[in-house]
């Protein structure tokens, strides 16, 4: 037994047998009491407790920030009842701030054939695809738990024969995470993964967090969870959490929601930008949610689609009073990379109004049915403090002018797993890799981005695994020294941190501490 469940139980024992309401668990200080449960495991504080009402009153703003601040869930009846239950409660209600939703899936589920989908599966069918003995009451919870499911994302039978049905309005889990979150008074980040997300900053707790529910519905169908990877799964999860997101009226008892993320890990899972056109179709309804937002933070999974470019610009010029933007491109191959989503962004950064071409902007809601909406404002963002880049291949002077537009407010950037290309102004803007030119008067892309950043308010850089190629070159970029610091919430690699309120002197240390190194090239994958 721990030392920490040995204290646990004989606070119990002594508050079991002293009739005394100045009994000792009841004296000890708060202080003490939290110090104590900081190192309990969950079933341990639960026993804690339950020692009396005192201490379960002297206990409990620490469990519920632990344990009710940060939460994670899937879909599934049990874990989108634990959201209602938390929203419908007087107390934990106001204390969810984060709410994390992961595609965490039975692996009976898996891979997800939503054409031969069945809402009235038999249990001898639930049998033949679990492949294993089960009992009545598991294939029971099995044939339940997978209608429910499929209820849950609107993969209707009816819809299912044709073509499965992407809108949020036919998902029954879209109203019932709208109601939980009319009902969360200080949720302030909503958060799409498919990976398993850390616990809140302030949290005893160190392992990754489960679903919620997820236990329970492993316990009664004897079946393990896995993130799905299946396409438009995590499309349709955000439409869903968008339409949720939308349906919540502004109210002066309620903070507005201000941080919106997508991460994805997984190499397989897809986020087209086409998914970001969506917001388009309820104009009125997503003008209040897209303007309180001030964190945005997104992977996009490029592909050659020339009707998606500018869907990403068009998405980020809802949101006019961001203060940190994300993006990432996911690496797939085949693809440019991100280069046409990310450039078209930063283009329409660095231009005014004016300059924005006037015919209107085509979002391709499918394959079959594009609609074509106006371009609205340009992307100015006038309050932006942060920019972070990620997998990317980008032309150097593109992103020199969108930092240029950004200086007058921008105080952070971060660029990780970027190459910056520099073409000749003869050769054609499709070109992934100039022509063969004169080494020794190549001057790499990175140098002269950092030059152009001279006198600017940027106070701190963050710099990982870089490239330059230009005139038939190619270097990966390092950097020397001290500094280096690992991202919570990232597996990759370490930052390189330059922080400095003398920001000409940063430029100086970046460009002191470059090394650069020929490769053979980028454009391979992950050799980077």
């Amino acid at each position: 037994m721990s030392d920490a469940k040995r204290t646990c139980l004989t606070i119990r024992t002594k508050a079991g047998h002293d009739k005394n309401v100045n009994g000792r668990p009841i004296r000890l200080p708060n202080e003490i009491l939290e110090n104590i449960a900081f190192y309990l495991e969950p079933e341990d504080l639960v026993s804690l407790r339950l020692t009396c009402r005192k201490v379960n009153s002297a206990l409990w703003y620490f469990f519920s920030k632990n344990y009710f601040t940060k939460r994670q869930f899937m879909v599934s009846k049990q874990s989108v009842d634990t959201l209602l239950d938390i929203s419908h409660h007087a107390a934990l209600c106001s204390k969810l701030r984060h709410l994390v939703l992961v595609p965490d899936v039975l692996s009976v589920y898996y891979p997800l054939d939503y054409r031969l989908s069945d809402l009235r599966p038999t249990p001898q069918r639930m049998l033949s695809l679990v492949g294993e003995p089960k009992t009545k009451e598991q294939l029971k919870a099995l044939v339940g738990a997978y209608r429910s499911f499929h209820t849950l994302m609107g993969y209707h039978r009816e819809a299912v024969l044709s073509t499965p049905s992407n809108e949020p309005e036919h998902c029954r889990f879209r109203y019932e995470l709208a109601e939980a979150i009319r009902n969360l008074p200080q949720l302030e980040t909503v958060d799409i993964r498919d990976f398993p997300a850390n616990p809140h900053a302030d949290s005893n707790r160190t392992k990754p967090l489960t679903s919620s529910g997820a236990k329970t519905l492993e316990k009664m169908t004897g079946e393990r969870h896995v993130i799905t990877t299946e396409p438009e799964f995590i499309s349709h999860l955000f439409r869903m959490v968008m339409a949720a997101c939308m349906d919540r009226p502004a109210h002066p008892d309620q903070q507005p929601i201000r941080h919106l993320d997508v991460h994805i890990r997984n190499r397989k899972s897809d986020f087209f930008p086409s998914t970001l056109g969506y917001p388009m179709s309820r104009p009125n309804e997503c003008s209040f949610f897209m303007k309180s937002l001030r964190r945005l933070r997104l992977t996009i999974t490029p592909r050659n689609s020339p009707g998606e470019k500018p869907c990403l610009a068009h998405f980020i010029s809802l949101a006019p009073n961001l203060e940190w933007l994300r993006l990432n491109s996911q690496w797939r191959a085949g693809t440019d990379w991100g280069r046409s989503v990310f450039e078209n962004t930063l283009n329409w950064i660095h231009h005014d109004q004016s300059q924005v071409d006037p015919q209107g902007i085509w979002f391709v809601d499918s394959e079959h049915n594009p609609t074509v909406h106006s371009p609205g404002n340009a992307v100015v963002l006038p309050k932006l403090e942060r920019l972070e880049l990620g997998w990317a291949v980008l032309e150097w002077r593109v992103l020199a002018d969108a930092l240029t537009r950004l200086r007058p407010t921008l105080k952070a950037v971060s660029f990780r797993h970027i190459v910056l290309i520099e073409l000749k102004r003869d050769e054609p803007s499709t070109n992934p890799v100039p022509g063969a030119g004169d080494p020794a008067d190549w001057v790499d892309p990175w140098s002269k981005l950092f030059e152009s950043l001279r006198g600017s308010k940027v106070e701190e850089y963050r710099l990982s695994n870089l490239g330059a190629a230009g005139g038939g070159n190619h270097v990966k970029v390092r950097f020397a020294g001290h500094g280096w610091a690992r991202r919570r919430e990232s597996a990759g690699p370490l930052f390189k941190i330059y922080r400095d309120p003398a920001r000409d002197v940063l430029i100086d240390q970046i460009l002191g501490d470059m090394e650069r190194m020929p490769t053979d090239g980028f454009w391979n994958g992950s050799s980077w």
